[in-house]
């Protein structure tokens, strides 16, 4: 199977290389040229545009910074739109927002062809192991035919139908950045470890509970968190619902 991958950031480079380590035949693309340099040396195959890789590959992998971004990558000059669509897959592994994912997928669907959602949480270093999270939403059948690439990027948690992905990381990022704050809270009140004593001893009870390991809590990027927070106001905003800015 020919798999794509667009975005070649730390991130989305340490992906496209788990995928290449799968034994899957790997093509990249990024708008800097020199990101995709150390991974053609790998044996990787450059493209010149998202247009030029869905119309040489099976599979198409995105990773980029935003929704205007991603927009770029499926309607812009070059973009995947622009290419053979017909019978390919569109994984997109990008923090965006729900209503406008919504959309570029019908019109790749409209293409002819079939799109899952599939954005991540993690660190760098998850990425690189290949065991961060993928909040994987889209028809059950487009997702067993490309589970094998999901695979080689990380964890799957199947939530459903296109979309849902999305709003599941939103969802998250939320629920880390509250986590985050409640967490800066107790450490200010000197109760972090008697916090830490608590949960470790839940876990041991209740193996299903997460695994908190105590000093390895790294707050994201001040940016990321910004942007991550922004796209879920945006998709309360859309909703009507409370909370949005």
């Amino acid at each position: 199977m020919k798999v794509g991958f667009i975005g070649l950031g730390n991130m989305g480079a340490a992906a496209a290389r788990n995928v290449r380590r799968a034994g899957f035949d790997l093509y990249v693309y990024d708008i800097r040229r020199e990101a995709g340099e150390a991974l053609e040396a790998e044996g990787a195959t450059w493209c010149d545009s998202p247009a030029d890789m869905v119309s040489r590959v099976d599979v198409v992998m995105s990773m980029v910074f935003g929704p205007s971004q991603i927009e770029q990558v499926v309607r812009g000059p070059g973009g995947l739109l622009e290419g053979e669509c017909s019978s390919r897959t569109w994984i997109d592994l990008t923090t965006s927002t729900p209503a406008l994912m919504r959309e570029l997928a019908r019109e790749f669907e409209a293409a002819g062809g079939a799109a899952v959602d599939a954005p991540v949480t993690g660190s760098i270093d998850s990425c690189i192991r290949g065991d961060m999270i993928q909040f994987v939403g889209g028809a059950d059948q487009t997702v067993a035919r490309v589970q094998p690439v999901l695979d080689a990027v990380g964890i799957t948690r199947r939530v459903g139908g296109y979309g849902n992905g999305y709003v599941a990381k939103l969802v998250n990022n939320q629920h880390y950045d509250s986590s985050f704050r409640l967490a800066l809270c107790l450490k200010d009140l000197g109760l972090i470890d008697q916090f830490l004593d608590e949960v470790q001893h839940a876990e041991r009870a209740h193996p299903c509970c997460p695994r908190p390991i105590r000093g390895s809590c790294r707050p994201l990027p001040r940016r990321c968190r910004r942007d991550d927070r922004v796209q879920g106001d945006r998709g309360r905003r859309r909703r009507g619902a409370p909370g949005g800015r």
